[in-house]
C-alpha cells in the first residue's frame, strides 16, 4: 500500500484511513488494481512522468533556412513516432541570441503502458535513437547534409591551425543532446512554460527572427 501513503498526505484525511481502508478491501474492484480502484475512490489523478530533451545542434553561425526549420521539425516527430514511447509531445523551434543557433526544447509523456519504458532513459539508448533518426534523414536531405561553416580548431598541441570547412548539423556531441526527468505537476509545468517565449526570464529569451519560434505539439491541447 505505499501509493496509500504517497498519496495521504494531500488527498486522504488520516483520522479514518483505517476504517475506509478496511472498507475498500471488501469492495469488487470491478477489474481495477487496488491502486486504482483507491485512485478513483480518493479522486487521485496519478502524475504520467514526463521527460524533456533540448536539441542543440552544430549549427551555431549558420543563417537560419526554412529547409532547415523543416528537417529539424521532421526528426522531432520522426522520433516521436518511433517505437511507441510517448503519448504526447510538446516542442518548440528557437533561433537564440544571435539569431543563427537553431536549437529545440521538447517535452514528452512517457508511455506509462510500454514495459520497460524507463529502461532505454535511464540506460542513455534514447539519445541514441534520437540520432539515428537525426542522421536517417539528414542522408535523405542533401542540403543538410552539404551544409558547412569556417572553424578554427586546435591540433593535438594546442596550436591554432588555419580556418577549415566542417559538416554541421550533426548532434554527435555530448553537449548537443541534455535531458530532464519531470517526476511531479511542478517540474511539469515549468518546462512548458519554458517553451512560451514571454515567460522565460529575459536571459533566456529569442531574438526576433522571421522563422521562430516554430511551435508543435502532438496530444497536447
Amino acid at each position: 500500500m505505499s501509493f496509500v501513503r504517497r498519496y495521504q498526505a494531500e488527498y486522504i484525511d488520516s483520522l479514518d484511513l483505517k476504517e475506509k481502508m478496511t472498507n475498500i478491501l471488501d469492495v469488487d474492484t470491478g477489474g481495477l488494481t487496488i491502486e486504482e480502484w483507491c485512485m478513483n475512490y480518493y479522486g487521485v489523478v496519478k502524475f504520467n512522468e514526463c521527460w524533456m530533451l533540448n536539441v542543440s545542434p552544430n549549427w551555431k553561425g549558420c543563417l537560419i533556412t526554412r529547409d532547415m526549420v523543416n528537417f529539424f521539425i521532421g526528426v522531432i516527430e520522426g522520433f516521436y513516432e518511433n517505437a511507441d514511447r510517448f503519448t504526447k509531445m510538446r516542442y518548440v523551434l528557437e533561433n537564440g541570441h544571435g539569431k543563427d543557433h537553431l536549437h529545440a526544447h521538447i517535452v514528452f509523456t512517457l508511455n506509462t503502458k510500454k514495459p520497460g519504458f524507463m529502461t532505454p532513459i535511464r540506460k542513455g539508448n534514447i539519445l541514441q535513437e534520437f540520432r539515428n533518426v537525426w542522421n536517417r534523414l539528414v542522408k535523405d536531405n542533401p542540403s543538410m547534409n552539404n551544409l558547412t561553416i569556417d572553424d578554427e580548431w586546435l591540433d593535438p598541441e594546442g596550436t591554432y591551425c588555419p580556418k577549415r570547412k566542417k559538416k554541421i548539423g550533426l548532434i554527435d556531441e555530448r553537449c548537443a543532446l541534455n535531458t530532464c526527468l519531470l517526476t511531479n505537476e511542478g517540474m511539469l509545468k515549468d518546462k512548458l512554460d519554458y517553451l512560451v517565449e514571454d515567460l522565460k526570464p529575459p536571459s533566456h529569451q529569442n531574438d526576433i527572427h522571421p522563422l521562430c519560434p516554430v511551435v508543435g505539439s502532438k496530444g497536447y491541447e
